[in-house]
């Protein structure tokens, strides 16, 4: 299965985007992780009855300092439909501040990622994580690996209670969950 063209020319971006980002101190991953991030906020869409995104693409980061400040770099002066993408260092779960999209690092105790996505359940905020559990506790969207290559699950149902709507172009390159009947 090809990836869908929109997908590979937002690809395309992000590989020019993360190259003039200079040759960092981080492992690829972590750059591969920013790139999806990137091309998650242009592939979902926040429902207009919050408002929708405000006046900026706020994306917080939870319990990995590294990412945040690679983020920082690599977003500063990058857009996603004609709004800043800012980055904020989110200092409890769920955060206090606005966040469009939550990064969960993957250091974070099981409690408090399950706390914090009890916390955002019904929020029109894009949760994406990386520990084993995420999605069974409520995220959205988890990283993983799988034959050596970053790969990212959506679990349909987390994103349908929060009033998100994940692009189709999106889903196909994803490993997806389908909504459990309540």
């Amino acid at each position: 299965m090809h990836a869908p063209k929109a997908l590979i020319r937002g690809g395309l971006l992000t590989l020019a985007m993360l190259a003039s980002a200079g040759a960092a101190a981080t492992d690829l991953e972590q750059r591969v992780k920013a790139a999806y991030l990137y091309n998650f906020a242009k592939f979902v869409e926040w429902p207009q009855s919050s408002g929708g995104v405000g006046d900026a693409v706020d994306i917080c980061v939870f319990y990995d300092a590294e990412f945040e400040q690679l983020l920082q770099k690599i977003f500063t002066g990058k857009t996603v439909s004609d709004k800043p993408v800012m980055v904020h260092t989110a200092r409890e779960m769920p955060p206090s501040t606005r966040c469009d999209i939550v990064f969960v690092g993957a250091e974070v105790r099981r409690d408090d990622v399950q706390t914090g996505m009890q916390g955002m359940a019904e929020q029109p905020i894009l949760t994406v994580g990386e520990s084993t559990d995420f999605t069974r506790d409520g995220g959205a969207i988890r990283f993983m690996q799988v034959d050596g290559k970053l790969r990212f699950e959506i679990d349909l149902g987390n994103t349908q209670r929060t009033g998100l709507k994940i692009s189709s172009k999106l889903l196909r390159v994803a490993k997806v969950i389908p909504a459990r009947a309540s």
